[in-house]
């Protein structure tokens, strides 16, 4: 793992758990449960977060994981269906 500090801020190329729990040395960052909400607005880059970079949190924090899921508006109001989406991404039209 590489890494770089910029005064309290750590930049760091993570490639695995093992990784992410060197780099998780916060006292503050020990609970029972911890409560993650992972990224999902679109499927655009950048937008979600894959089932390899989700897994890597829990197995990096020692205490229970409960994953939960929030309301979007652009997601969830019917019009950005997963269909709807695939086409509008792919250029198929609304």
């Amino acid at each position: 793992m590489s890494s770089r500090r910029f005064g309290p801020v750590t930049v760091a190329r993570v490639r695995d758990s093992a990784d992410l729990k060197r780099l998780l040395t916060d006292p503050e960052l020990r609970s029972e449960v911890f409560i993650v909400k992972p990224t999902w607005y679109s499927l655009h880059p950048g937008n979600f977060t894959d089932a390899k970079t989700l897994r890597v949190l829990p197995e990096a924090l020692d205490g229970r994981v409960v994953v939960t899921e929030s309301y979007t508006l652009d997601r969830q109001d019917g019009a950005w269906g997963s269909s709807s989406m695939v086409r509008r991404l792919t250029g198929g039209g609304s």
